[in-house]
């Protein structure tokens, strides 16, 4: 291979590109599908979600989980940079 086929210019390599691949229009069926399923949930389902016993139980439980992890990994950094510093 010579030196010349192994340079090439990018604008001469995005000239191709734009040439070969053509955009796509999907068909309205799918868009209209994605776009129902896209939307957000009205605020009184939310607000059913969140009087209900047990997802209160479960977003408690997550936070919870959360806030002990977060605890933790801040410890073992402090343990890793203080062992650091003091050897």
């Amino acid at each position: 291979m010579s030196k010349k086929q192994a340079t090439f210019s990018v604008e001469s390599l995005e000239s191709r590109l734009s040439d070969t691949f053509q955009p796509v229009k999907p068909a309205n069926g799918l868009v209209s599908t994605i776009r129902r399923r896209i939307t957000l949930a009205p605020p009184s389902v939310v607000a059913e979600r969140v009087s209900n016993p047990n997802h209160l139980l479960m977003i408690i439980g997550g936070v919870v989980s959360g806030m002990i992890l977060l605890v933790t990994l801040a410890r073992v950094l402090y343990y890793l940079v203080g062992s650091r510093e003091h050897s």
